[in-house]
């Protein structure tokens, strides 16, 4: 029983930790926008959605902060917890297909390199919820190993196959 209670101190404690890591490299998403593109706005949707997520799970903090929750009330936090997650970590794929759908291949770098630390982050994070961690390490790996599929070089089939293994 103690174990579970540090279980959901620990995740607790991560919400900050996850939302201040998001927002501040969500702000360098918007200065790469600046410097490669003349329309900034799929960066401003796209970092008005993280930070509309970032209150939702500024929210979900507060909530298991002011409140003495029962287990049963900790559990439906929890399950909310994990969608908060799940949708956070998504929310970089969408400016990993949007930059790499974009010519400049250094936003191809950048959007890879992204979506790799957002992998460790969550693989981090998620570590004791081995079904969550599973699906979004699966959604999150999913759009790399298509992009070095569609690269269609020998090299890309070769990080394909280890972006699986």
């Amino acid at each position: 029983m103690l174990d579970n209670m540090h279980f959901y101190d620990f995740m607790h404690k991560q919400i900050l930790v996850v939302i201040a890591l998001f927002t501040g490299t969500g702000l360098g998403y918007i200065y790469i926008g600046w410097l490669y593109s003349s329309f900034l706005l799929p960066e401003l949707l796209w970092f008005s959605l993280v930070l509309a997520l970032s209150f939702w799970g500024y929210r979900l903090h507060g909530t298991f902060l002011e409140n003495d929750l029962n287990m049963q009330q900790k559990e439906q936090w929890l399950v909310q917890l994990r969608y908060f997650l799940f949708s956070y970590f998504s929310v970089w794929t969408i400016m990993f297909l949007i930059y790499t759908a974009r010519s400049d291949i250094e936003l191809h770098y950048v959007a890879i390199a992204t979506q790799l630390g957002v992998i460790v982050v969550s693989a981090t994070i998620l570590a004791s919820q081995k079904k969550l961690a599973v699906f979004t390490l699966v959604s999150l790996m999913l759009p790399l190993t298509i992009y070095f599929i569609l690269v269609d070089e020998f090299y890309s089939y070769l990080l394909a196959f280890f972006t699986i293994v």
